[in-house]
C-alpha cells in the first residue's frame, strides 16, 4: 500500500514556548517529522504555509468544554 505524504513548509511552529520556522511531514494522517526544512519525495503533496502559524498537537482547540464546569441556566 502506498503511503500518502504531505509536507507543510514555511510555517511558524509554536514549540518550546516560542515560534520557530519549521516544516512538518505528515504520513497517512500522522505527524512523522518536524524540522527546520524537510525535502519532499516525488509524489508528495507540498503546501507552502508561509505567513501562518501551526501548533503541533493542538487538536480541536475551539471545543468549549470548559462550559461544562458552569451551572446550567434555563432548560435545554
Amino acid at each position: 500500500m502506498k503511503s500518502h505524504e504531505i509536507i507543510l513548509s514555511g510555517a511558524q511552529c509554536f514549540m518550546g514556548g516560542k515560534f520557530e520556522s519549521c516544516s512538518l511531514k505528515i504520513v497517512d494522517g500522522f505527524v512523522q517529522e518536524i524540522a527546520a526544512s524537510i525535502p519532499a519525495r516525488q509524489g508528495s503533496v507540498v503546501l507552502n504555509l508561509e505567513g501562518t502559524a501551526v501548533m503541533p498537537g493542538l487538536i480541536d482547540s475551539d471545543d468549549h468544554r470548559e462550559f461544562n464546569f458552569f451551572k446550567r441556566v434555563g432548560t435545554p
